[in-house]
């Protein structure tokens, strides 16, 4: 099951990397609704901060689930900064936004809040686990 989650998070990032990085021209056929592409950064960071938990608190098995949740939000977050800047520099019609970072951050961190109260539910439920 790790290797299932590590490839499915290898794949969403290559995803989420030339998605970002493509000339939007490519979308152009695509009518946006002002600000609907936030939704799209919050969602495409919460499935990815989720994916990527999964694969490492398998990986990290005797780590504190805590800081597993923790690495994955900064990774996310730094990830999400990081696209933001390559945006900026490396593409024409593309720019980096402010804005964006906190959707990618938000979707992370609601991703993180959502890891966590199932855990606590999960745990509540099965007191011995």
């Amino acid at each position: 099951m790790r290797k299932l989650y590590f490839w499915a998070a290898l794949l969403l990032t290559i995803f989420i990397t030339v998605t970002c990085l493509i000339s939007i021209h490519n979308f152009d056929e695509f009518e946006v609704i002002a600000d609907t592409d936030k939704y799209v950064h919050l969602s495409f960071y919460f499935l990815f901060t989720y994916i990527w938990y999964q694969y490492l608190v398998r990986r990290l098995e005797n780590t504190v689930k805590f800081k597993v949740r923790l690495y994955t939000f900064i990774w996310a977050c730094s990830y999400g900064i990081a696209i933001e800047v390559c945006q900026g520099l490396f593409t024409k019609d593309r720019s980096a936004d402010y804005h964006d970072i906190i959707a990618n951050s938000s979707g992370a961190m609601l991703a993180i809040l959502a890891l966590w109260l199932f855990e606590k539910f999960k745990n509540k439920k099965n007191p011995e686990l």
